[in-house]
């Protein structure tokens, strides 16, 4: 897992623990989700750089998308493709609500300059 800086002997743990957040974000469990993850979490990304945000987006799950951003996950991060969380709502349908929650903690899609 990308962004994880900690000292050696804890980082198959942390990198274990990651793994099973992003597991849970997949499966939409909710609970699993609020009870591992923190604010020092947030932003951490997977091995193809996709952040929780984006993995939540991307699955459709608004109420995990917003406990992530609640905790200050950086919304506007992009993938190694270059896409963001708001981008991830351009691939599916139906995902106008993820998409105005996005927007409303200051997402954008990634094409934009500021």
């Amino acid at each position: 897992m990308s962004q994880v800086n900690l000292q050696r002997g804890r980082y198959v743990f942390v990198e274990e623990q990651v793994r099973k957040i992003f597991v849970a974000i997949g499966k939409g469990d909710y609970q699993t989700v609020l009870a591992k993850t923190n604010t020092k979490m947030a932003n951490i990304t997977d091995d193809r750089g996709r952040s929780m945000v984006s993995m939540a987006v991307f699955e459709g799950h608004f109420n995990i998308t917003y406990f992530l951003l609640s905790l200050g996950a950086d919304p506007n991060l992009q993938d190694k493709v270059g896409n963001s969380a708001l981008d991830m709502t351009l691939y599916r349908d139906g995902y106008l609500d993820i998409a105005k929650l996005i927007i409303e903690h200051g997402g954008r899609p990634s094409h934009w300059k500021t």
